[in-house]
């Protein structure tokens, strides 16, 4: 037999190789050739092939006997020798998988793969069960309810505590009691599983935050930490979702917290609200200062006059806090150590004051971290301002957390003042009614817009409501049954950002986030309209 066996992709092995020998009466240099205008020249080959072949009818110089065809004897099939090819009798190797390929075995139906199913990761927030039942049974908890909270026993729960908040927050355990005196131990909430596991820990902190020129009733939220091996697994979600129905029942119209994570609040209902920034003014640089009201030290005996100082400067100063005990211990007992006060003294008391630490700095120099400064008059904030010039051969310069518009600041011309934003903090609106009475409006202002909100967490918040504006007074209603005409519609969300001034309602339509008529638009950036809400402090 003429021709070597050879395997390879597409070819018979008794087809003549281009350029080679072929079979005994077979022709010479036979190619592979691709018709034109058609694809795939396969097929063609083997039709030519084909016709290369002797027929019984007319035997080829090839065959021998008497007058029988005899095919060229081929080796048996094997591992790897392939199959009989249908088409030409033949035997061709090819490869498992090979598109095109035939066999004489009956077809079995092919199995569809089933496509992977992409699993949330997160506990369902709502029903604490359904498909997300997987990652409660990985976490090692009951699916039906993955957690609960809980008060905080400190004789019970204390070292175990102590450990997770300075695994979460970098610092020594031992240090974690002196953060629950501040606090309270009653508002310390526990998250924990089913058979009792520690899983996470937030605080509560009773405030207010001052808005329109009144202090409405806020939770905030600090300290929120979740075990390692509970993270991923959507515990923080739940916890807070859970934290704010507590909330919520507690009376508190509003939440505010300063978030590690942005997208995790949202899930929750919060939204960015408010700027909180560094400011840093370089001492020996400082002009405007003076020495028009005695200043001095502060006593202790005077706190309670400091409190109702600072209580009417910030009413007029929108979004500021109103402190509890656990805030205003940390104006005067911050982590750096205990804060130096001093009070700027007019006619009739106390004008202003100040609260600041001091920090190691670059050589031999030091730092002046303030923790507050409020005046209530311009000679007392310019007298506090020459306190800190007086002090720029000690200390490079001092850091404050007034945003670059503030009253005090004004008094310094040039560029002495630097500021840039840190922060942003989040609020959540948990009673839209209660919110809208308790907030100050404009005396001269009035008017009437209806919204519907959307809130998957509280329904009773959800839908049409309408608000009117008169006399410095707010009030936000159910719409009646059926009410039709304009309405801006946005969801919780979004009317916390128009509820505290830090975005308009134009700008909220503007990025799809509300929907509605100009005209309904226009008359809730009216109602709503005011400075842009900022805290001088972190909680």
């Amino acid at each position: 037999m003429g021709g070597a066996l050879r395997r390879g992709r597409g070819r018979s092995p008794d087809l003549p190789l281009r350029g080679g020998g072929g079979l005994p009466g077979r022709p010479r240099g036979l190619r592979r050739h691709r018709p034109p205008g058609r694809r795939g020249g396969r097929s063609a080959l083997r039709r030519r092939a084909a016709a290369t072949l002797p027929r019984p009818d007319r035997p080829g110089p090839g065959d021998v006997g008497e007058g029988r065809l005899r095919r060229p004897e081929l080796p048996a099939g094997g591992p790897g020798q392939g199959r009989a090819a249908p088409l030409l009798g033949l035997r061709r190797p090819y490869r498992d998988g090979r598109r095109h390929r035939r066999s004489h075995r009956p077809a079995l139906p092919r199995r569809r793969r089933r496509r992977p199913r992409l699993r949330i990761l997160a506990v369902r927030p709502r029903g604490h069960g359904g498909r997300r039942r997987h990652l409660a049974r990985r976490a090692g908890v009951s699916p039906g309810r993955p957690f609960r909270l809980a008060p905080f026993d400190r004789a019970e729960r204390g070292q175990e505590l102590a450990e997770l908040l300075g695994l979460a927050f970098n610092f020594p355990p031992e240090d974690a009691p002196e953060w629950w005196d501040r606090g309270g131990d009653d508002r310390l909430r526990l998250l924990l599983t089913p058979d009792g596991r520690l899983a996470g820990t937030l605080l509560w902190v009773p405030m207010g935050h001052f808005l329109g020129g009144r202090a409405v009733g806020c939770c905030g939220v600090a300290g929120v930490a979740v075990a390692h091996e509970f993270r991923g697994r959507g515990a923080a979600t739940w916890m807070m979702r859970e934290a704010l129905r507590e909330m919520r029942a507690a009376g508190f119209p509003l939440s505010s917290l300063y978030p590690s994570t942005i997208r995790l609040y949202r899930k929750a209902g919060y939204e960015l609200a408010g700027h909180y920034y560094t400011t840093t003014l370089r001492l020996r640089e400082i002009e405007g200062g003076s020495h028009e009201r005695r200043v001095r030290p502060l006593r202790g005996d005077e706190m309670p006059l400091v409190r109702d100082l600072y209580r009417r400067v910030a009413v007029g100063r929108h979004g500021w806090l109103d402190r509890d005990r656990y805030l205003w211990s940390r104006v005067h007992r911050p982590r750096l150590g205990p804060a130096h006060g001093f009070a700027a003294e007019g006619p009739d008391g106390i004008e202003g004051y100040l609260f600041f630490v001091n920090q190691k700095g670059e050589g031999w120099k030091s730092r002046m971290v303030l923790t507050d400064l409020v005046a209530a008059t311009p000679e007392a904030g310019r007298s506090l301002l020459g306190l800190l010039a007086g002090n720029g051969t000690m200390h490079e310069d001092a850091v404050l957390h007034l945003p670059p518009e503030d009253p005090i600041l004004q008094h310094i011309p040039g560029r002495t003042v630097r500021s840039r934003l840190e922060e942003r903090w989040m609020l959540r609106v948990l009673d839209p009614a209660a919110a809208v009475a308790a907030r100050g409006w404009p005396a001269p202002l009035s008017g009437r817009v209806d919204l519907e909100l959307l809130d998957d967490l509280f329904p009773e918040n959800a839908g049409r409501w309408t608000l009117e504006v008169a006399a410095g007074r707010g009030e936000l209603r159910r719409a009646a049954a059926g009410a039709a005409g304009p309405v801006l519609r946005l969801d919780v969300r979004s009317f916390a950002q128009l509820y505290a001034g830090y975005q308009s309602a134009a700008a909220l339509a503007a990025i799809g986030r509300a929907d509605g008529p100009e005209e309904t638009v226009a008359a809730a950036d009216w109602l709503f309209r005011g400075p842009a809400p900022t805290l001088p402090e972190m909680f």
